[in-house]
């Protein structure tokens, strides 16, 4: 052989792989950093960084590859993390799936990669058993015939500024998240999970059972076109039996979702314990059968609760009941909604409540509502901002310090027509249907709401209040927390304005101009 001679590792793959898996066993461990710009090329590299043993190990993609199987499983439960450095290069899946796989135990972080193609019973993008962090990536086009059509996560799972858009499931067509036979988590950071199609989950969907537990965190993600035939079109999440989950939204945008059961988000216990938590999200454009822009439910004795706090639905639509929202307990189930500082404008439900619907069948459902505001919200029967109906158990709406005035011509604020509607004082309604009792009350009475609007500095939209308004200054400080346990309204402004005024009711407080007398002054 002349000396001049090098071999072209490209075309041995399998001699390339054997090689450093030698040096390897017989060198200490250290990092292993690959290329790869073919399939071949990748097969031989995740087979080498599975058996480079403890350290960090990296495989750089140097060209867009297609695949004719899956690759291979991700699998070093000794490695502190394999890597995979797409450097903004394609792995498509040419109609196998997963595209990519991570074994239990095995810490695996994508960067800046598509992952397109793949069509698989679960995971058709990425099939998750370890701890996977997705960041800067695509993953789109993905298509599974069960849970996960863009990726499937059984363990941990945390997606950063990335778009997981165009993929398709059974359940979850961006993502489905089970913890089964373990406790998982979902974290969701930045990006966007946009036009993904599912039965149940057309963008997200997170179940628990079996007393295992799922946590789900969401942060400053997009909501867009997701869709949805028999559940959520956004994100659906289910406990269920002896199941908790434990849920978070921060900061989300959900709009132009459709589903069947929550147009953006539902939340549903069949025998568990779900809580969610959502802050600062907006709810635009969403359309479902029952709760236009969000949903909770429970049955089979289990419980949900959902607290929304500075968060705006508006424009909404259910072709049944709860335009915005809708709260429904049955078979025993228990559910509980705290509304905060949000506002629910324009939002249309066919049936009752264009706001808000309240309803059980042998459970018990309540709602409390505390310095909100709905306005035009209007229902083709009963309440057009607030119906609460019960069929055995217990439907129970409680107004503090709330504003409550229907689109004109909708027919009545509010109706209770089997539910109840409670006032503990400083509400304000459009008109006599709401059920204000306490003589701090204002029914009837005319809000002088602006146009809704992004008031800075505020996230969400609000409904600032005319300097006329009869919401103004309604509320003594310590009366209904304000000042004290309420000290900022829905954008984040102090309340009450000024400070040891009254606050006002509703979401949005208004900040009272103080006028000065100025005199000329001549100067000698």
């Amino acid at each position: 052989m002349p000396l001049s001679y090098r071999p072209n590792w490209r075309l041995y793959p399998g001699l390339l792989m054997l090689l450093a898996t030698l040096l390897l066993t017989i060198a200490p461990a250290r990092a292993a950093n690959l290329t790869a710009a073919t399939e071949a090329e990748l097969i031989a590299a995740i087979q080498v960084v599975n058996a480079a043993g403890p350290g960090s190990h990296t495989i750089t993609l140097t060209a867009d590859i297609a695949l004719t199987a899956s690759a291979p499983l991700l699998d070093n439960s000794n490695a502190t993390e394999l890597l995979l450095n797409g450097d903004g290069h394609t792995l498509d899946g040419g109609g196998h799936g997963p595209v990519l796989s991570v074994a239990a135990g095995t810490t695996v972080r994508v960067r800046e990669a598509t992952v397109t193609g793949g069509a698989a019973s679960d995971g058709a993008g990425i099939y998750n058993l370890g701890a996977l962090t997705v960041e800067q990536s695509r993953i789109t086009r993905n298509v599974a015939a069960g849970r996960g059509g863009g990726i499937f996560n059984t363990a941990d799972l945390t997606v950063k500024d990335s778009t997981l858009d165009g993929n398709s499931a059974g359940e979850g067509g961006a993502v489905a998240t089970t913890a089964h036979d373990a406790d998982a988590s979902l974290t969701i950071l930045d990006g966007g999970i946009a036009g993904n199609g599912a039965g149940s989950g057309g963008g997200i969907f997170v179940r628990s059972k079996d007393g295992h537990s799922a946590a789900v965190t969401i942060k400053n993600v997009t909501f867009a076109n997701n869709a949805s035939t028999t559940g959520a079109g956004g994100a659906e999440l289910l406990a269920g039996s002896t199941g908790t989950l434990a849920a978070t939204f921060m900061g989300a945008r959900f709009h132009d979702g459709t589903g069947k059961s929550g147009g953006g988000i539902l939340a549903r216990s069949e025998g568990g314990n779900l809580s969610a938590n959502v802050s600062g999200t907006t709810f635009a454009g969403n359309s479902a059968n029952e709760g236009g822009g969000l949903a909770l439910t429970a049955v089979g004795g289990g419980r949900t609760q959902l607290l929304l706090t500075g968060s705006t639905l508006s424009g909404n639509q259910a072709t049944q009941a709860g335009g915005a929202i809708h709260e429904f307990a049955a078979g025993g189930g228990t559910t509980s909604l705290t509304l905060f500082n949000s506002t629910l404008s324009g939002n249309d439900a066919n049936g009752p409540g264009g706001g808000l619907h309240v309803a059980t069948d042998a459970g018990t459902a309540g709602a409390n509502i505390v310095y909100s505001t709905f306005a035009g919200n209007s229902a083709g029967t009963g309440g057009g901002g607030l119906h609460t109906a019960a069929s055995g158990g217990g439907a129970t709406a409680t107004l503090t310090a709330t504003i409550i005035t229907g689109a004109s011509g909708a027919g009545p604020a509010c109706a209770r027509p089997s539910g109840n509607i409670v006032s503990t004082g400083y509400n304000l309604a459009g008109d006599d249907s709401c059920f204000l009792t306490q003589g701090n009350d204002q029914p009837g009475t005319a809000a002088g709401l602006l146009p809704l609007a992004l008031n800075a500095p505020g996230a969400t939209a609000t409904h600032a209040l005319s300097r006329g308004s009869a919401a103004l200054d309604r509320v003594p400080i310590g009366a209904a927390g304000c000042g004290t346990a309420i000290a900022t309204d829905q954008r984040g402004v102090p309340r009450p304005r000024p400070s040891g005024g009254h606050c006002d009711a509703g979401a949005y407080e208004l900040a009272q101009t103080v006028y000065g007398l100025f005199l000329p002054v001549a100067l000698r």
